[in-house]
């Protein structure tokens, strides 16, 4: 399962960068990846990536809502 996630990751992470900052659907890929950071930080016990991780999935969730409800 750590393999998945750090696939899961990796390729999110560079989907994301692909995508540039210019595009609504960045948002959408780097909320989709949070899980992946959430599984691996929680299974060995990093709670500062945990914390960084609520911030980052903070910011994607508010990007998809700018970008797709408002």
């Amino acid at each position: 399962m750590d393999v998945l996630a750090q696939g899961g990751i990796f390729i999110g992470a560079m989907a994301v960068l692909a995508l540039g900052s210019g595009s609504r659907w960045g948002f959408v890929l780097g909320l989709c990846v949070q899980p992946f950071w959430f599984y691996t930080a929680i299974r060995h016990r990093q709670w500062g990536i945990v914390a960084a991780s609520v911030i980052y999935a903070t910011g994607w969730a508010l990007g998809v809502y700018r970008n797709f409800l408002l």
